[in-house]
């Protein structure tokens, strides 16, 4: 969702230091080859799907890649309005603000996540939770 918080930081820079501990990971995926997409199955099989792991671990990891999915929508919806296909392009306030809610609306939802986490409580994030559940066949 990073992509989406370009004019949050343009408009908030001294939170770049959220994506202080994120770097070396961040670095990391942009520096490979299809990064993005190497991470997501990572996670996917590696985590999600691996039932050695614990069932919380692997909720966790299901929201997170349904997540990354539910982010394809607002990429498709900007390529389809944007100057290039239908040529409508959409007023530059509108975009800037529909970019930050995105960003801040999955911001808030990892950070949820992350707390929930790290206390051992189940995060329900509305929607995301109920596939998550669907896929893991609770």
């Amino acid at each position: 969702a990073l992509r989406y918080g370009r004019y949050f930081f343009a408009q908030f820079p001294a939170a770049i230091v959220l994506l202080k501990p994120l770097m070396p990971i961040l670095r990391a995926v942009s520096s490979l080859p299809m990064g993005n997409l190497i991470m997501f199955f990572a996670i996917y099989l590696g985590i999600a799907k691996n039932q050695n792991l614990s069932r919380f671990c692997r909720f966790n990891a299901m929201q997170a890649i349904l997540l990354d999915i539910a982010l394809i929508f607002p990429s498709l919806v900007e390529t389809l309005f944007g100057p290039g296909i239908l040529g409508i392009g959409l007023p530059g306030p509108l975009v800037m603000v529909v970019h930050n809610a995105i960003f801040v609306i999955v911001l808030g939802a990892f950070a949820l996540s992350a707390v929930g986490c790290m206390t051992g409580r189940y995060v329900r994030i509305p929607v995301i939770s109920e596939a998550a559940e669907a896929q893991m066949g609770f």
